[in-house]
């Protein structure tokens, strides 16, 4: 008989470790929980993997969060904040900016599931420009 291995995650999680990320787009989405049957809206991220400290699985990482989560997410990417917790987003302000965040494995409801924690703006260093003396 032979010795196998079974994921039995719908795929497999990108790595924990510090990722910076590039937004490629931002939907809502609908779900519905498999053991209530009831509805809820997420907003789903899609990014590009700029940079990770360690070797990572895909070039892209989606995550979905429900709204009450994805407050820190929305400011880090500059979306209006017009009272606290309430945001305007505008698509065309917020995709191709860039976040740097902590990925790490967290459990929901038995599954292992990423989740960003620490996220922050990321921004890139100015070139240093040489001034004649």
């Amino acid at each position: 008989m032979a010795i196998r291995k079974v994921n039995t995650n719908s795929y497999e999680l990108q790595p924990a470790g510090h990722y910076v990320l590039e937004l490629e787009s931002l939907k809502q989405k609908t779900i519905t929980g498999k053991s209530s049957g009831k509805t809820f809206q997420i907003e789903e991220f899609k990014f590009h993997v700029e940079h990770c400290s360690v070797d990572y699985i895909d070039e892209t990482l989606t995550v979905g969060m429900f709204k009450s989560q994805a407050g820190d997410l929305l400011r880090s990417l500059g979306a209006d904040e017009v009272s606290p917790g309430q945001f305007v987003i505008d698509d065309d302000k917020i995709v191709g900016k860039n976040i740097e965040c902590e990925l790490v494995h967290m459990e929901v409801n038995g599954k292992l599931k990423e989740t960003l924690i620490e996220i922050k703006p990321f921004v890139r260093d100015a070139p240093k420009v040489e001034w004649p003396e």
